[in-house]
């Protein structure tokens, strides 16, 4: 399971939409994973390029963005910025300093995974 959600996330985000099921041997449900991910701006407070819902969940991430730049995709959860914990999207724009790099960690809790464009 690991190695397949790795594979996705390296794959270009822009050029890929299709959907790709991540599936566990056995029947077993899947069980959440997670996923670190460092954003790189160009440009101090640059806006990273990914719509958030209220959750943290990722709706949308804009093409040439520093999201889409680091594979980010929708349907993750983003649950930390920076080393804090986030649970809302209020904590989520608290927690973004605006520095050049953001380390990300991001959560999917299994099924098919959808590359946000």
């Amino acid at each position: 399971l690991k190695l397949q959600f790795l594979y996705l996330i390296g794959c270009n985000a822009h050029k890929l939409d299709r959907t790709m099921p991540v599936a566990v041997s056995g029947g077993g449900a899947l069980a959440p994973v997670g996923l670190d991910m460092v954003l790189e701006r160009t440009a101090a407070k640059q806006p990273l390029g990914m719509r958030l819902g209220e959750q943290c969940e990722v709706r949308q991430v804009r093409p040439e963005s520093p999201a889409a730049r680091a594979g980010m995709f929708a349907g993750v959860r983003v649950t930390e910025v920076d080393g804090v914990a986030v649970a809302s999207l209020e904590d989520a724009k608290a927690a973004d300093g605006g520095a050049l790099r953001v380390q990300v960690r991001v959560e999917y809790d299994g099924g098919a995974l959808q590359r946000g464009r």
